[in-house]
């Protein structure tokens, strides 16, 4: 069997019916060799390939090829290695407890600053009563604003 052959049935085995492969090729560089493939895939998104220059089994990588362009257009990707997966695990538990940490202080400032409110509210509270309270006293002893009555002589301390 032709080697473009077999590069092809080794990319349509590995594609199953989810691609239609029209066109590969194989071109031969001083670094190694390109795969290049095209054609469609099942829902009929058009699809056109090309392999960084490689060395290895030119079937393996068909093979290879095709599961990354079905991982591309599905989005389900091949997993993680080991100690990447366990990184990603690690993070994702250290996002989700910084994300509680956070959650509970929103929740404490939130509080806090109800109770400043509270607070400040009596406060004001006070303030209004001290100035009625004022005006009360004002008004019992007969004082004017301006510190005394309003006409010289008619007070009842006159001599």
């Amino acid at each position: 069997m032709r080697r473009e052959t077999a590069v092809r049935n080794a990319f349509a085995a590995a594609a199953g019916a989810a691609l239609r492969v029209e066109n590969t090729a194989l071109v031969d560089e001083s670094a190694g060799t390109r795969l290049h493939v095209t054609g469609f895939h099942r829902d009929g998104t058009p699809f056109a390939v090309e392999t960084a220059p490689f060395t290895g089994d030119a079937v393996h990588r068909a093979y290879q090829l095709a599961q990354d362009v079905l991982a591309a257009h599905t989005g389900v990707l091949m997993p993680a290695p080991a100690a990447i997966a366990g990184l990603a695990q690690d993070l994702r538990e250290q996002l989700k407890a910084a994300t509680a940490r956070a959650s509970a202080l929103s929740q404490r400032a939130q509080a806090s600053v109800k109770n400043l409110h509270g607070i400040l509210d009596t406060a004001d509270a006070v303030v209004a009563d001290l100035d009625k309270a004022a005006g009360e006293i004002q008004a019992a002893v007969g004082l004017s604003t301006n510190g005394g009555p309003d006409s010289i002589g008619s007070g009842p301390f006159e001599s």
